[in-house]
């Protein structure tokens, strides 16, 4: 069989896409290994009619509202092992495994999954393949940050803000110019008690900006953070610093860095790809990628993180390559 498209992922922008290209009676292979990046956080907010939704009842709503759309064919605990594109046939090759440790809830860890022992590759053809593996969180060496992760240590203030508001916040992210206007928006929507941990970073700021950081009353530490400790619920209430000395903290937001899922697909037989356009009309007509048939969604398409910008891309992204399959 031949599929009109494989995508890979099954969060917010490949359930996405897969509605869509569903809806559009395209011949899908959707696959799928489980655990979004927002799993550790209790609920996924700024999601209109689904506010407050954990994220894994958001991906099981996704998969059932899949199942009338016969032609769409989810695989789940599926590890996709490599791809390749032949230019000249306009035909891409997936190589996929079906993994067997699935936790207690039937999931495992997107595209990072490692197995005991070899599973049998599952080779199939598409012409068209969205990429939607996500991006998965690197965070700073700091001793109890996992415990808390999600839940009083967070990415995002639109995501987890609210719940946290007019405590004492702390922000460790940038230490660049970046870090004044995230420092900017705690203090005008969140909180009032807002510091900036620099983690021994030396930021360079113009006197503007430490002008301004002044008239917010931010109060800045400079020292190394070497551990948070809280309670077993995972609210965080202090920071300890290298040297010892402490600070009283009820929500930490931090920008970890990322890192695609898709470094663990090989690209075979020198395949390559990156992203050429980002304008509306220039990727329905000309595709987003200089691969025709291939697109990416969701966090690997966007440094807009949110589950809305993700579904978005998904139904976007879809709705071209459509247009790209009809001229096939």
């Amino acid at each position: 069989m031949i599929y009109d498209c494989v995508i890979v992922g099954g969060g917010a922008g490949g359930l996405s896409s897969a509605l869509m290209l569903g809806r559009a009676r395209r011949n899908v292979l959707l696959l799928t290994a489980g655990l979004p990046r927002n799993a550790p956080a209790e609920q996924a907010h700024s999601l209109f009619t689904r506010d407050g939704t954990p994220p894994l009842e958001l991906v099981r709503i996704g998969m059932e509202q899949l199942q009338p759309y016969t032609t769409v064919h989810p695989v789940e605990n599926a590890r996709v092992v490599s791809l390749a594109h032949d230019k000249e046939a306009k035909m891409f090759y997936i190589e996929y495994q079906n993994e067997s440790n699935a936790n207690a809830g039937g999931f495992s860890i997107m595209m990072t999954a490692q197995v005991e022992e070899p599973k049998p590759l599952i080779r199939v053809t598409a012409r068209g393949v969205i990429l939607a593996t996500g991006v998965r969180d690197v965070l700073p060496p700091i001793a109890g940050i996992e415990q808390f992760w999600g839940k009083s240590v967070i990415h995002c203030p639109y995501c987890h803000g609210f719940e946290h508001a007019d405590k004492r916040f702390a922000y460790m992210g940038s230490i660049g110019p970046m870090a004044v206007m995230a420092l900017q928006l705690l203090r005008g929507s969140w909180a009032q008690d807002v510091v900036w941990l620099q983690n021994g970073g030396t930021p360079a700021l113009t006197a503007e900006q430490l002008a301004r950081l002044k008239e917010l009353n931010v109060t800045i530490y400079d020292k190394k953070v070497a551990e948070f400790r809280g309670d077993d619920a995972g609210n965080v209430q202090t920071v300890v610093f290298e040297d010892g000395t402490t600070l009283d903290r009820d929500c930490i937001l931090i920008h970890p860095d990322n890192k695609p899922n898709t470094d663990s697909i090989e690209l075979k037989d020198g395949f390559s790809y990156k992203i050429m356009h980002t304008d509306t009309m220039d990727i329905i007509l000309k595709g987003q990628t200089d691969v025709p048939g291939l697109y990416l969604v969701g966090d690997l398409a966007t440094p807009l993180h949110q589950l809305s910008t993700a579904a978005y891309l998904g139904g976007f992204m879809a709705g071209s390559l459509n247009m790209y399959l009809s001229t096939l």
